[in-house]
């Protein structure tokens, strides 16, 4: 439960729409655990645009 309130705090939920983008990027939103992962934000880091 702890990993993924650290997940969720590291958004900047002032604008909804890029954090959708993020957790997409994130693969929160996927169903299947054995081909995802769920990746930290600080994962993203080659995706820059969805960083910004």
């Amino acid at each position: 439960m702890q990993k993924i309130q650290q997940w969720s705090a590291a958004f900047d939920y002032t604008d909804l729409d890029r954090v959708i983008d993020q957790m997409k990027a994130c693969n929160a939103f996927e169903k299947s655990l054995k081909q995802y992962q769920l990746l930290n934000l600080s994962d993203l880091g080659t995706v820059s645009s969805l960083l910004r």
